[in-house]
């Protein structure tokens, strides 16, 4: 009921990025819109700090081992950032809610700013997360899965001077 999503494959009682964005489209998706508004406030104030124009929500959140409640991982993983934006500005566009535009269009800048690299020979791509994908001696990580074709051409009708369409 607070909007929080728990993760089975994770330690007991944590929650992550990718399960809160998911739920946040299905609910979409059902034209839910209170469950819709619970899971964004949580995933907002929890994941990425109340403010989405600065933090990209971190990927894992849990009890540690200290006892509190809180981001065990602040790293961010993109596809989950792709799935939150995504659902905002489609919930925006459908509800008329400014507000998640808001939210979605701040979320993009994060993810083009920190997750969209261009790669020699290859042009740009989406990093599964701002750290621990690139490597000495241009090696970097990707997975494609991130990147869905759909999402990114209609990311690129929203944000057409984006990198979504070289990416798709």
């Amino acid at each position: 009921t607070d909007g929080r999503v728990l993760e089975s494959s994770l330690e007991k009682n944590h929650s992550s990025s990718e399960g809160q964005s998911y739920a946040l489209f299905f609910s979409l998706v059902a034209n839910d819109q209170q469950r819709f508004a619970n899971i964004w406030r949580w995933s907002r104030e929890n994941l990425a700090g109340n403010d989405p124009s600065t933090v990209l929500p971190a990927w894992h959140w849990g009890q540690g081992k200290d006892g509190q409640w809180k981001a065990q991982d602040s790293n961010s993983a993109s596809d989950a950032d792709l799935w939150f934006a995504y659902a905002l500005l489609e919930a925006d566009r459908l509800w008329n809610k400014p507000a998640y535009r808001e939210d979605g269009l701040a979320l993009l800048a994060q993810i083009k700013g920190r997750e969209v690299k261009s790669l020699p020979g290859l042009g740009y791509v989406l990093l599964p997360g701002p750290f621990g994908f690139e490597y000495p001696g241009y090696l970097w990580r990707l997975n494609p899965s991130y990147q869905p074709v759909f999402m990114m051409r209609r990311l690129a009708a929203i944000d057409p001077d984006g990198p979504w369409n070289a990416i798709a």
